[in-house]
């Protein structure tokens, strides 16, 4: 694909598709995945601290446009697992806090080393 004539070729044939089909995209794909309730290791540890504190909490609850990984919705409270593949865009990661703070929602933010 170093030919700048397919690569547009490509790049055009690809952006049609996941405008007509936004089901196919990979974000997409990996939302239900995750709505099976399956979590992540970051997201196990966080599950298992809450229940060992018996605090209530709804896993991928959803907000606006945006799943939270978990919520105390009687507080209004929200706790990000931010695990390293899927926040590395620090940019986007604030935007949607921002986003959900607006709904009175309060953030909480845990990096896998936390």
């Amino acid at each position: 694909m170093f030919d700048p004539i397919i690569k547009k070729k490509v790049q055009d044939s690809l952006k049609d598709l996941f405008q007509n089909h936004p089901e196919k995209r990979l974000n997409a794909r990996m939302a239900k995945h995750r709505k099976t309730g399956k979590k992540t290791y970051i997201e196990q540890k966080m599950a298992n601290l809450l229940d060992n504190l018996n605090i209530e909490y709804v896993f991928q609850y959803p907000i606006l446009r945006y799943n939270a990984d978990f919520a105390i919705p009687h507080l209004r409270i929200v706790i990000e697992c931010d695990g390293e593949y899927w926040h590395r865009d620090k940019k986007a990661d604030a935007i949607r806090q921002k986003n959900i703070e607006k709904e009175n929602w309060m953030v909480l933010r845990y990096r896998f080393n936390d």
